[in-house]
């Protein structure tokens, strides 16, 4: 963990004084959001709407998966956590195997996947029940904000290699829906089939063309695509920090509501 400076700490130890737990756990966290907020004023009135939302257990029981209390009063508490576990955990995959990015995905994944099943999310915006692929549409299309969907769009295009282009279609821009369903087949080669190195982000600065099988489309199946990637592993990974904190204050403010 870096320092914390002079703002950080101060932030850190209000938290502790305020919500007693030990010290070492703030920092952690303070240094985890701090770069996601205009300011620290904004960081500790997030802070404060998720220890305010639930009330002060020891950290025993909050991690306790056999204690009898309420579950749902830890929730937001587990999601701020689990969000920085899971991402740290993708971080630390650069350490074990540079570039490898199916690596990276995979936690993020499992990160969206953490959240819905905490929340009770099961049906998107219309009503649909939501299944492992819908899941991470509906989480790229409802929680990203509109400034990171059209730096994705801006950056993933169809190549002009692609047989797409055959059939007299004539646009390279793919839709979030798309974007997601790449992400999400990424992971899957690696989770059933053990690659984690074929599928990349760019890493030089330039577009790079990845070609990869993948069912744009529901009950279309899967098809060969070629797509022109100038977004890099570590911007997709602020956007998505910024759409799971974005997620969990969508969750203290409508803990029953689906969307």
């Amino acid at each position: 963990m870096r320092l914390l400076n002079s703002e950080q700490q101060q932030i850190s130890k209000q938290l502790n004084e305020k919500y007693p737990v030990y010290q070492e756990y703030f920092d952690e966290l303070v240094e985890f959001y701090y770069d996601y907020f205009y300011s620290g004023e904004d960081l500790l009135k997030f802070m404060e709407s998720i220890f305010d939302s639930t009330p002060m257990v020891s950290m025993e029981l909050i991690f306790d998966a056999d204690n009898d209390c309420d579950a749902n009063i830890n929730i937001p508490r587990l999601m701020l956590n689990n969000t920085v576990r899971l991402c740290k955990l993708a971080t630390d995959m650069e350490k074990i195997r540079p570039g490898k990015d199916a690596l990276k995905i995979t936690y993020l994944i499992t990160c969206i996947e953490t959240l819905y099943n905490l929340s009770g999310i099961t049906t998107n915006s219309v009503g649909e029940k939501l299944n492992k692929t819908t899941t991470i549409i509906d989480f790229f299309d409802i929680y990203l904000i509109e400034p990171d969907k059209e730096e994705i769009l801006s950056k993933v295009k169809r190549s002009l290699a692609d047989s797409y282009f055959d059939s007299g279609q004539p646009s390279e821009t793919i839709t979030i829906e798309i974007f997601a369903r790449i992400i999400n087949e990424a992971r899957n080669i690696f989770m059933h089939e053990g690659d984690y190195w074929t599928f990349s982000f760019s890493n030089s600065g330039y577009p790079e063309l990845k070609i990869i099988d993948v069912e744009e489309k529901w009950r279309t199946g899967k098809q060969e695509r070629i797509y022109e990637f100038n977004l890099q592993y570590e911007e997709l990974h602020k956007i998505c920090i910024r759409a799971f904190i974005n997620f969990i204050k969508h969750y203290i403010s409508n803990p029953k509501e689906s969307h």
